[in-house]
């Protein structure tokens, strides 16, 4: 069976690998079947349209295409906090279902890994972790913003292939959802639909 996470960008599927990792070490700690995981981008603001989007999960679930359909989406640029993000797709009732967001947007997950971060945009790391906690960079330079201006002027950051560059492991993940609430509550939900039983 499959877990299907339905997001925003190509961020979110370039990360598969590695959350795909994360869960089957939880399934060989725990003794249980690996879960497979799928993650459907759409386009940019595709991922607002809230009756598209739960008829879309509704769909996978009635087929058993999906044992459970996770949305992820930014809370930048479109809400203000994560109860919006979850109210905003609460058409569909069931508990194989449910919502979670990055805060503010998905590169406040890699901010954790500073000193890797700042080795592949080619800057020398500074002795002190640069920036307030992950979640708390916010509309004013969501962390995708801050990523691009430190990248720059060398090169850009480009999501698809940065991203798997700093979250390389399933203890990468881990070091994230430390110091993420948020993203620590999106694991703990792939978790609790695989099965596994196990928290982060």
């Amino acid at each position: 069976m499959t877990i299907v996470i339905l997001a925003e960008g190509k961020t979110e599927r370039s990360i598969r690998p590695v959350l795909q990792a994360f869960l089957n070490e939880a399934a060989e700690a725990g003794g249980k079947h690996p879960v497979g995981l799928a993650v459907k981008s759409y386009k940019g603001s595709e991922l607002w349209d809230a009756d598209a989007v739960t008829e879309d999960a509704r769909r996978r679930l009635a087929s058993g295409r999906a044992q459970a359909v996770v949305v992820l989406a930014d809370v930048y640029p479109k809400f203000r906090t994560p109860d919006e993000v979850v109210r905003h797709y609460r058409g569909l009732r069931d508990h194989r279902f449910r919502v979670h967001c990055a805060l503010h947007d998905f590169e406040a997950w890699l901010l954790p890994h500073w000193e890797r971060v700042f080795q592949i945009a080619g800057k020398t790391p500074p002795k002190r972790y640069p920036w307030r906690p992950p979640e708390d960079v916010n509309l004013a330079k969501p962390p995708s913003r801050v990523l691009s201006e430190l990248f720059a002027p060398r090169r850009g950051y480009e999501k698809a292939i940065d991203a798997p560059r700093i979250l390389r492991s399933p203890d990468d993940l881990r070091v994230s959802a430390a110091a993420c609430p948020q993203l620590r509550a999106f694991l703990n939900t792939l978790l609790e639909f695989a099965g596994y039983g196990a928290r982060i």
